[in-house]
C-alpha cells in the first residue's frame, strides 16, 4: 500500500504544474500589455528601432526556462521540503 507521503508529493506536483502555467499566462499577459502600450511605441520611436517586438518575443521565449528554474527552486526547495520531511 502506498503511504500518505506519496499522495502529498503527487498533489504538490500537480499544484506545481498548475501554478506554473498560471504564472506563465500572467507573465505572457503582462508582456503583451507592455508590448502593445503607447509607451512601448514611443520608446521604439526614440531609439529608432521598429523591430524590437521580435526581440522582445525572443526574450520572452528564452526567459521561460529561467522562470521555470526559479519557480522550481522556490517550490521544491522551500515549500516541498517544508511539508515533506
Amino acid at each position: 500500500m502506498l503511504n500518505k507521503s506519496f499522495f502529498i508529493k503527487i498533489l504538490l506536483l500537480i499544484v506545481f504544474v498548475i501554478t506554473f502555467f498560471i504564472g506563465v499566462a500572467i507573465y505572457s499577459y503582462v508582456l503583451a500589455r507592455v508590448q502593445n502600450s503607447t509607451i512601448f511605441f514611443k520608446f521604439l520611436d526614440v531609439i529608432r528601432v521598429h523591430s524590437l517586438a521580435q526581440i522582445l518575443s525572443f526574450v520572452w521565449i528564452t526567459s521561460l526556462p529561467v522562470l521555470l528554474a526559479i519557480y522550481y527552486y522556490l517550490f521544491f526547495g522551500v515549500i516541498f521540503k517544508k511539508y515533506i520531511k
